[in-house]
This record gives C-alpha cells, structure tokens and sequence, in this order.
C-alpha cells in the first residue's frame, strides 16, 4: 500500500510501502549451524534509490546443561533484480547469553530476539525483490536446545520502504 503526501514537494523520507506478517510455527532445534527460524519476507521496491528499514522479533526460549546458554540469531539479506548482496548480524553482540554458577545446574531462559536494521541501498532499481530471513543458532554447554515460538507466541517482521 503506497502512502501519498500531498503538502510538501520533497519525497526525501517519505515512507512508500510497508510490508510484514506473523509467523507462528513453532519449532525445536539443537544444531550449532545457522538454521532458517521460518521468520522470513521479501518486498519489490516500488522506486529505485529507496531505503529499507527491516523490524524482527523473534520469540524463543533456550535451554542447556552447564556453564552457560546461549543461542545466536542473525538477519539474512537477498537482493535479487539488482546490485547487491548479504547483510549478516550473527556476530557476538548479535547472540543472547545466559550463565550458571555451577557446571550441574539446567538454565532455560525466555525472551523475543528484536532487530531493526536500517539498510540505505541507493543502487536498488525499482522492482529489486529484497528478501530478508531470520537465522539462529545454538551456542549453549551441554544437552541444548532452542525452541522457537513455543507456547502459542508469535513472531513479526515488517520491512518499511523510504524514498531518499
């Protein structure tokens, strides 16, 4: 849906499309490789030269034996119909961490991964189809595992296109 602005001249900032949905399919996983989270979209630009903003929350919960649990999430960005490439979070301020005090204790932590990603990309032709995918890991001691969306919580991504 294109928002029109009719008291100004300038287009610089203006938001032309938003697009998003809800994912809600849960899912348990123990491997230590990036696997896809299911959270996943893609928006066609409708103007070259724009820029995106991409929003991401994720639920989950996460599990281990031991000294420490953590599972690390990263946002996954595809450009086709133009220039471009990957953009990956997956770094160390990207994961979520959660320690014990002794080696024998179980941890199992709560919480909703969020990320906004402002991401200008002034060579986007109009009709670049930009597809932006939530990846996660696990990074835990012992016996983990990450469970996405348990519960009945949902997940979000929204991607806002913005003429510049």
């Amino acid at each position: 849906m294109a928002i029109y602005y009719a008291n100004s001249n300038s287009n610089d900032g203006r938001i032309i499309q938003i697009v998003g949905n809800q994912y809600n399919t849960a899912l348990t996983t123990t491997s230590t490789s990036y696997i896809d989270t299911g959270l996943t979209q893609a928006i066609t630009t409708k103007k070259a030269g724009s820029q995106l903003i991409c929003l991401v929350t994720q639920a989950y919960d996460n599990s281990a034996n031991g000294l420490y649990a953590r599972v690390r999430f990263s946002v996954n960005r595809q450009i086709t119909g133009g220039a471009g490439g990957n953009f990956d979070g997956g770094r160390e301020s990207e994961g979520i961490y959660i320690g014990a005090h002794t080696s024998s204790q179980h941890i199992r932590f709560y919480g909703t991964y969020t990320n906004l990603i402002f991401d200008p990309h002034p060579y986007l032709n109009a009709g670049s189809v930009v597809t932006y995918k939530v990846r996660c890991h696990n990074d835990s001691a012992s016996s983990p595992d990450i469970r996405l969306i348990s519960g009945g919580r949902h997940s979000h991504i929204q991607i806002v296109e913005m003429a510049s």
